[in-house]
Parts: C-alpha cells; structure tokens; sequence
C-alpha cells in the first residue's frame, strides 16, 4: 500500500474494499487447501497403502480436531496482539503444510501436515471477524463478514476445479518430474500447485494490512483499559446466559442443516433417483453454488438493512427468516416425484440456510467486549464444528440405518433432521432476540 490507510481516525473505504479482497483470497485458498485431499481419496489410499477408515481420520479428524482446539487458543492472541500479523502467519503455515503433504509418503507425514493446516487455519476466520468489526462501521459489518464468508463457497468449488483439472491435465502418469522437487505422484502435485501462492499472499498481508484501532473496550473504574482474563470471559458469559444460550444452540442447528445437506442431498439424488455421479455432481454442485452465494450475501446485506432501520437484533432475526425459510423445502424435497423438483427444493432451502452464515459470526462480535472476541469466537466456533461437523452428518446416518433400515430414504433422514434443526433454530433465537439487545444495550 501506498496511502496511509488511515484518513482523519477512520479507514478509508478503499483500504477497506482491499482489507475485504485480501481476507477474502485468504479464505478461498484455505478451504481449497482444507478440501483438496477429499478430492484424491483413492491415489491416496492406494499410494500409502491405507483404509478408509484410517483416510477418514486424515481427511476429518487430523483437521477438525485440531482446527476446532486451536481456534480458541489463539484466541487469547487475537484478543491482546496483532490480528494481522497472525492472520499472516496463519496463511503461511498452512500453505507450508500443504507443500509438506506434497512430500509426504507415509500416514503419519500426511496426518501431521494435516494437523498443521488446521492449526494455521484456525487463526484466519476469528481474527478477521475481530478486525472486521474495528474496520467497519456497525451498519456494514454484515455484508463485510458476507463478503469474507463466501470464500467458503468459492474455494470448495475452485477446489473441485482444480484437483479435476491437475488429474486431467496428468493423466494416467504413475510420475512427475517437478522442479525442484523430483519425482512424484500425480496427487502430490497437486499440492504443490495450491501450496505457493499462500505463501505469496502471506508476505502481501504481512507487508500491506494494518492494525485497527479496537473499539468497545473493557475500561476499570479509572478509565484504563483492562486485560480480560479466561475466568472474566467465562463469566461474561454467564452474565448473558440467556443470550449465550440461545446463541450457542440456535446457530449450530443452521450449521448443522447445512453440513447435513452438503453431506447426504447427493447420495439421496443418486439413491433415490437413480442419478449418475457426474450428474449428481454437476446438478447439486451448481445449486450449491449459485443458491448458497445468493443467501450469504444476501443474509449481509439485510444485516446491515436492518441495522440501519434500528434493528440492533438484526443478525439474529436474519437467522430466523432463514430457519422459517427452509422448513417447507426441506420437508418435502424428499418427498417429490422428480430429481429435478427435489433439486429446486434444496436449492431453496440451502439460500435459505445460508442466509444465517454471516450472522452467527456477527452476532458474537457484536455481543462480545472486544478483549474478550477472540476467546469468544474461539468457543464458539470450536462448539459449532463438533455440532454441524460431527453430530449432524452423524445422526442422518444413524436415522437411516435404524430407523428407516434402508439407504434409500437417506433422504427421509436428511428432511426430518433438517426440520426438527430449522424448527429448533427458529425457536432459540426467536425467544433470544429481546436478551440479545439487552445485551448489547449493556455493551
């Protein structure tokens, strides 16, 4: 950067359209980083000679695990130091990492750079909310947030294109000569084709972005800033129970649905339907997609439309429309005599899921002391994986299997759990909204 960022005590909106872009390449490049491995599930198992439980274990938990761990003890880092030297890096050493399971030939070499990628990783997502709500005003905190958030969409697409284009463009090689490196497998290099430019984009942010001004600070008695320590964010906490109640389980029932949908609705078209794979993938890839970008920004800007309206429980109440939303498509999407009108169902029922995606992150930056945002956002986030990531998928499985007894109506299980999840979101976070403006009005 060539101007000073800063003009008269405020960000400039063109520091800030180049604060969102960055964050935003940042985000694209880890989740093509995060879901690149899903996409070379049987090289993988084939070259190092493991099952698919043991590649499971790669693919989530060595990720999950970590990601989910460390996201709350970086936090206390977010909450004192730089954000943007550790945002820096974070990209760094997951693109590292990423480079090092190009080189690894073994399990074990390939959990551990799996490891590192969601401990590098977990510092990007809470420190850019924390930062995004010291560069942005209040009114437009929503749509920056939406903005960033949509990486997740565009990088597990572009993750799809590229491990398909490297396979295609490689071919049947056993393998490659690769500068500087020698030779490999095909499905190392694709590493090394997502791994470098993290590495560029980590020196940019490191030499380009800078510190925000924290605003909404704890002060004692005198007026001094105070340094919360874990005890005061967990009573903090406690103080706005209520609050923290209805956040901490409405969110993760939206999340839950949406890793439910992403999870199953594909084995429902090919089961249920008799759809091939490629056209399975092609169709839901598409919806998912188009509908899923549509709801996220969607979701921003009616944050930030509301706020303006005096709504202080916007990003809340967004996340109730969305839970009402999807009940109907999801009950029924199951249910329809065609794949093209089940298509069209859960096409409207993941924009409307993904209208909640900016705002569970908004909502805990807005609620939380700025000393305390990193930790908070830790937990939840921490709680929001194990939820959506692991119980959700789980429990569409264990309906299938023991309830319904029969894999074809995995869709059957997806509706009903989506619509108790929906029903449930609508319900906690309908009954937090007059807590959540207390809370706020406390601030």
């Amino acid at each position: 950067m060539t101007e000073n960022p800063v003009a008269d005590g405020q960000w400039t909106g063109r520091y800030r359209a180049y604060f969102l872009v960055v964050c935003l390449a940042a985000g694209i490049l880890s989740y093509i980083d995060r879901q690149m491995l899903a996409l070379l599930v049987d090289p993988v198992k084939k070259d190092l000679a493991i099952s698919d439980t043991q590649f499971s274990l790669l693919h989530g938990f060595a990720f999950s695990f970590f990601y989910a761990s460390m996201a709350f003890v970086l936090g206390r880092w977010i909450d004192r130091s730089s954000r943007h030297k550790l945002i820096a890096s974070g990209v760094a050493v997951w693109s590292l990492a990423t480079l090092l399971t190009g080189l690894s030939t073994s399990f074990w070499q390939v959990f551990f750079s799996r490891m590192a990628v969601g401990i590098g990783e977990a510092a990007l997502a809470p420190a850019v909310a924390s930062m995004i709500t010291d560069i942005f005003p209040r009114h437009q905190v929503g749509r920056a947030q939406a903005i960033f958030t949509i990486s997740l969409v565009l990088g597990s697409g572009l993750a799809f294109l590229i491990g398909g284009s490297v396979a295609q463009f490689f071919g049947t090689a056993e393998l490659i000569d690769l500068p500087l490196v020698g030779a490999t497998k095909p499905w190392q290099a694709a590493f090394f084709v997502v791994g470098p430019p993290g590495l560029l984009l980590a020196l940019v942010m490191a030499l380009s972005l800078r510190e925000p001004e924290r605003h909404h600070l704890l002060r004692t008695s005198d007026g001094l800033v105070e340094h919360a320590t874990l005890r005061q964010v967990l009573r903090y906490l406690a103080d706005n129970r209520r609050t923290t109640l209805c956040v901490v389980l409405g969110f993760p029932c939206m999340s839950t649905t949406m890793y439910g949908i992403i999870a199953w609705a594909p084995a429902h078209f090919m089961r249920a339907y008799g759809m091939g794979q490629a056209a399975t993938g092609l169709s839901f890839g598409l919806i998912l997609l188009t509908s899923t970008s549509c709801g996220v920004l969607l979701g921003g800007w009616l944050i930030d439309r509301l706020q303006a309206r005096g709504r202080t429980d916007a990003s809340m109440r967004v996340c109730v429309y969305g839970a009402l939303g999807m009940l109907l498509p999801l009950a029924l999407f199951s249910w329809l005599p065609s794949p093209g009108w089940s298509l069209a169902a859960i096409g409207v029922a993941l924009f409307c899921c993904s209208l909640s995606m900016p705002c569970g992150v908004t909502t805990m930056q807005l609620l939380s002391p700025n000393q305390m945002r990193g930790r908070i956002n830790g937990l939840y986030l921490m709680w929001s994986v194990i939820m959506s990531g692991v119980v959700g998928p789980t429990l569409i499985a264990l309906i299938t299997d023991y309830l319904f007894q029969s894999e074809q109506l995995v869709g059957h299980s997806l509706g009903l759990v989506g619509s108790l999840a929906a029903v449930a979101a609508a319900g906690f976070l309908g009954s937090g909204l007059k807590h959540y403006r207390a809370t706020l009005a406390r601030l």
